[in-house]
């Protein structure tokens, strides 16, 4: 059985999801990728 399928002593559970769509700049690597230097050229391409 698993954990939602029990009973709560506290009354309720609360749901909660996220979805997050995310994309790059053609010239750039996705976010997690970038350097500091690569984070400041893509913001101020952004900006521009």
């Amino acid at each position: 059985m698993v954990w939602y399928e029990h009973e709560n002593p506290n009354g309720s559970v609360v749901w909660s999801t996220r979805i997050r769509l995310a994309a790059n700049l053609a010239s750039s690597p996705f976010p997690a990728r970038l350097t500091s230097s690569g984070r400041e050229e893509a913001a101020n391409k952004i900006k521009n």
